[in-house]
C-alpha cells in the first residue's frame, strides 16, 4: 500500500486550501501514516475534527474490537492541545442489529479517560 506523503498534503495545503478548508483526521490513517503526530506535525491547530474509531488496521469497530491503541492516542491528541470534535464513525454491519448497546460498550471504553 502507497504511504501517504505528508510533505505532499501539506503543500497541497499551502496551495491550494490555506484559506478555506480545515482538516479532519480518520484514525485509519493508520494504513499510511505511522502517528497521529505526523498529522499534529504537519497540519498542528488546522485538525479539527476526527473520526476516532478502532479497528484490525481496517474497519470502523467499536472500540475494544479493533487493536488501536485508545490510551495512547488520546494522550496524544491531549498533549497536543487539540480542541476539535471526535467522530464516531461506527459503520460495520455487525453492530446495525443492536446499536444501541454497541454504542453504550463503546462509550464505556472511554469511562477511564473521561473528566467529571
Amino acid at each position: 500500500m502507497a504511504q501517504i506523503n505528508t510533505d505532499r498534503i501539506a503543500g497541497m495545503n499551502i496551495h491550494y486550501l490555506y484559506y478555506s478548508l480545515p482538516y479532519f483526521l480518520d484514525t485509519q490513517q493508520k494504513l499510511g501514516v505511522k502517528t497521529i503526530d505526523e498529522w499534529f506535525d504537519t497540519f498542528g491547530d488546522e485538525i479539527i475534527h476526527m473520526h476516532f474509531i478502532d479497528g484490525n488496521p481496517y474497519g470502523h469497530l467499536i472500540w475494544g474490537d479493533g487493536n488501536h491503541p485508545l490510551g495512547e492516542w488520546i494522550d496524544t491528541v491531549v498533549r497536543r492541545g487539540y480542541k476539535g470534535y471526535f467522530g464516531q464513525e461506527i459503520t460495520d454491519f455487525a453492530y446495525f442489529e443492536d446499536p444501541a448497546s454497541h454504542d453504550k460498550r463503546n462509550m464505556e471504553a472511554y469511562k477511564p479517560y473521561l473528566i467529571g
